[in-house]
């Protein structure tokens, strides 16, 4: 969301204008008139100095910039013309709606700070850590705070990853050190002139540090804003809906930015960075495709839900759409485990010939971990910590099997099932030793409660096997004799970092 921040060439008189207040502009390109308000208080005095005004554009304005210099997709029509121009600031107080006229210097290119960034959602307040009755954002976000030791725990695991630093969480728990870098190679995995936004990051930071950035975005702090967005949607409408009316549309809003994190802008397209696009290709590798299950089997049950709840949200059924908050939280998680569990087999099965490769399906299977210790160490503290000292980045190559039974003893607990969860696939098979693990009926449970479901080793009926990759392309090339193992260098280079 653009905010154009314009420079008032020494304007005169006294003046002071509250937040809200509305101003009156020409539009670069067409010059037609636009509209937008003042984003935040300013106010000058009578010394005829230049003051800078940021002014965020109404809705339904086609500007779209940003604050990134090098945007590629910027629309500039709709925008505040650039260069000098004239800028008219209504005052709240002025009954005749005849504002002030002001000249103003601005680059449409340069001059603008985004309302809402990606940062912004890791950046949690305090007051999102208070109890609060009935308020289910709490419970998920609580579970984070408890386990890291800090509200803003995602912005410092993705901070420690972009500047190659420590995590130092207050906890001691869920650490990573992303210290000692090796640069990515300009062309090694992107060409130096693409245009995709990961790209442009893997060129621009050291290869580990590159993939634990982009996917502690994703996973640790989109996803909690996803989350964060649904629960606010039915917070308001709890509080504004009576017997299926409603005041105001905010519960329908918070809801349409849950939608809108989670799919992203990339939703289909093969450099999808969020949610949706993780999500359905996670579901392509771990599922096979069939008349009962398609090829974008979760994430359209995922949309699914978020497409019927705003008609609940309307009628005030408060209650329904709290239903499918839960469901889709639940199916949300799927990709995690699943990304968790391929990281594990790739770690395991190849020696690594470029020491760069392995650094980077660590850090890949160390931050997708990352977003799910804190429930695993709601669900039982011995498989949190085991799958930390498995999956941790730097830490010795890990034990698949370990990781898949431990991770399996607690889908109960996190309401999710075998079957969901599938088994990896290479081509139209699974891989060897790799299908999907029996119902959750099967796993061993402490006392029967399945919130606190031990490690449990099952029992002579359940074949645990070793999950294998979804690459088939790349596996034909390979002998038979060597059909078991998987080159990480070569998956790593031909798929989606994010895939």
């Amino acid at each position: 969301m653009s905010v154009a921040r314009l420079n008032l060439l020494d304007p005169p008189g006294a003046y002071s204008y509250p937040k809200g207040t509305k101003v009156n502009g020409v539009t670069k390109g067409d010059q037609k008139g636009i509209s937008g308000f003042i984003q935040k208080p300013v106010q000058w005095l009578d010394d005829r100095s230049n003051v800078t005004v940021d002014v965020q554009y109404s809705i339904g304005s086609a500007c779209n910039v940003g604050g990134l210099y090098t945007f590629q997709q910027a629309i500039l029509e709709g925008c505040f013309i650039d260069g000098v121009g004239t800028l008219e600031i209504i005052s709240p107080t002025d009954v005749a709606g005849s504002g002030e006229l002001f000249a103003y210097t601005y680059d449409v290119r340069r001059d603008n700070i985004n309302l809402r960034t990606l940062r912004s959602f890791s950046l949690h307040s305090a007051s999102r850590s208070k109890p609060c009755s009935g308020c289910e954002f709490h419970s998920v976000y609580q579970k984070f705070i408890q386990y890291y030791g800090d509200e803003q725990y995602a912005d410092k695991y993705i901070l420690a990853a972009s500047f190659g630093n420590a995590t130092s969480f207050s906890s001691q728990r869920g650490d990573a050190d992303f210290q000692g870098s090796l640069k990515l190679a300009k062309g090694k995995f992107c060409s130096s002139s693409s245009q995709s936004l990961s790209c442009r990051i893997r060129l621009n930071f050291s290869l580990h540090q590159a993939e634990a950035f982009l996917v502690g975005i994703q996973a640790l702090s989109v996803f909690m804003q996803v989350v964060v967005e649904m629960h606010r949607s039915l917070d308001v409408c709890k509080k504004s809906c009576k017997e299926k009316y409603c005041i105001g549309d905010g519960h329908l809003n918070a809801w349409d930015k849950a939608v809108a994190f989670f799919c992203g802008s990339l939703s289909d397209e093969a450099d999808g960075l969020l949610l949706f696009a993780l999500t359905k290709r996670r579901h392509q590798e771990f599922h096979k495709q069939t008349e009962d299950i398609p090829v974008d089997g979760l994430s359209k049950q995922i949309i699914d839900q978020f497409s019927r709840a705003p008609i609940e949200l309307s009628q005030g059924d408060c209650a329904a759409a709290e239903k499918r908050a839960h469901a889709i939280f639940d199916k949300m998680r799927v990709p995690l485990v699943q990304s968790v569990i391929r990281y594990a087999y790739i770690l395991e099965q190849d020696d690594f010939s470029d020491l760069a490769d392995r650094q980077k399906a660590n850090a890949l299977g160390a931050t997708y971990a990352s977003s799910l210790l804190p429930f695993l160490h709601h669900c039982n503290e011995n498989v949190a910590e085991t799958i930390y000292q498995q999956m941790g980045y730097g830490f010795p190559t890990p034990s698949f099997e370990k990781v898949k039974r431990s991770l399996e003893s607690q889908y109960s607990c996190m309401n999710t099932s075998c079957e969901e969860v599938g088994g990896l696939l290479v081509g139209d098979d699974y891989a060897e030793n790799a299908r999907p693990c029996e119902s959750r009926s099967a796993l061993a449970t402490n006392g029967g409660n399945p919130g606190k479901a031990g490690a449990a080793v099952l029992g002579a009926a359940l074949a645990i096997a070793a999950l294998g990759l979804a690459v088939f392309v790349f596996l034909t090339k390979q002998k038979k004799s060597q059909q078991s193992r998987l080159s990480a260098q070569s998956n790593i280079a031909s798929v989606s970092d994010l895939a």
